[in-house]
């Protein structure tokens, strides 16, 4: 998982993934389903500050 810094209080926080939902929805409606993935992630929660953002 890569570790993007927060933009709140500069601490290094995991970037936040996809959903499971999605990514079964991916799976089993190949290859259409590959045009879920592109309504984005989930936002990324601080694990310091709480604050929520997009990457």
């Amino acid at each position: 998982m890569a570790q993007i810094s927060c933009p709140q209080c500069r601490s290094a926080t995991p970037r936040a993934g996809f959903g499971f939902l999605k990514i079964a929805v991916a799976i089993l409606f190949f290859p259409i389903g590959l045009l879920i993935l592109l309504t984005g992630r989930k936002p990324t929660a601080c694990r310091q500050c709480n604050f929520l953002f997009t990457t």
